[in-house]
């Protein structure tokens, strides 16, 4: 199954949903508490779908095999 980090706080109906169809890990927020754990899983991860996370160079080099970025808010002023 292919993996997806959700790093936001979704619906519930969204992570089940997800779940039916690939790996997803769920951080409902990040902080520096979260943040290690987060950057451990970008190296197989797919997709991210979240939002207020500058998503730069460092987070696009630890993520080979990353497609998709969907980012859930108004703009797109936080993706390099």
């Amino acid at each position: 199954m292919q993996k997806v980090i959700v790093y936001r706080k979704v619906d519930p109906r969204v992570l089940d949903y997800l779940r039916t169809k690939c790996e997803v890990v769920y951080f409902e927020k990040l902080d520096e508490s979260t943040y290690p754990h987060f950057i451990s899983h970008l190296n197989d991860t797919v997709a991210l779908l979240g939002s207020a996370l500058k998503i730069d160079e460092e987070i696009l080099e630890k993520s080979p095999k990353l497609k998709v970025v969907s980012n859930i808010s108004v703009g797109y002023d936080n993706l390099d």
